[in-house]
């Protein structure tokens, strides 16, 4: 599960959000990395630069994304549940306008947190079926 959240250029197979993402900083996903990210979101296309803001290799990682109409925050914890087992807790926080909140706000409410979170209960599984396949095939 961790080789697959740290390596960015394989964001799209994980959701419906990313048509592709790609290392603006040098070396391997660490605290400080930065990315970008293309893609869709109810419809929209968007750009975005993303920032590792915490790094705690296979426990941990923070993800700090902005888009001219939005930021997200996403923390990735993984906690072993046995030896065979992990367990993927995601929390995202999702401001959409800034510079415009009660019309982000709005937003928020009435839609893109509904699609959000079906985007990542997607972007879970999809992890899952992805990490043990790798597991299966080595």
């Amino acid at each position: 599960v961790w080789d697959v959240m740290s390596d960015v250029s394989r964001y799209s197979e994980l959701g419906s959000f990313t048509d592709e993402a790609v290392m603006v900083s040098d070396g391997e996903l660490c605290k400080g990395s930065v990315y970008s990210e293309t893609g869709k979101i109810a419809g929209m296309k968007y750009n975005s630069e993303w920032t590792v803001t915490e790094f705690d290799p296979v426990s941990r990682q923070v993800h700090v994304g902005v888009e001219s109409s939005m930021r997200i925050e996403v923390t990735w914890d993984l906690v072993e549940s046995d030896a065979e087992n992990t367990k993927a807790f995601q929390v995202v926080e999702l401001t959409m306008m800034p510079k415009f909140r009660p019309l982000g706000i709005l937003l928020e409410k009435s839609f893109v947190t509904r699609m959000m979170t079906k985007g990542l209960v997607d972007l879970r599984e999809n992890l899952k079926r992805i990490a043990e396949a790798e597991k299966d095939s080595n």
